[in-house]
């Protein structure tokens, strides 16, 4: 696996997973993912994930569902 580095300030991820351990595993848009950290750490408890940045190569977790996009335009779901 790939080394990925967490930019997020020191426990939001925790927090984000912590939060959604009471929802169902379904599917779930991580914009932007930066290199895909919470993403990979979302998949192994189990949800689905789309990954997306307006830099797509900088998204070094690739699922298969990593998709280019600009938060300042609509978004193509």
């Amino acid at each position: 696996m790939i080394d990925l580095i967490q930019y997020a300030a020191e426990g939001v991820h925790k927090k984000i997973l912590t939060f959604l351990e009471e929802f169902q595993k379904g599917w779930i848009l991580d914009v932007p993912s930066g290199q895909g950290t919470l993403s990979y750490m979302l998949e192994k408890k189990g949800f689905k994930l789309f990954l997306g940045d307006i830099q797509r190569d900088n998204i070094l977790y690739k699922n298969g569902r990593v998709i280019q996009i600009d938060l300042n335009t609509t978004l193509p779901f």
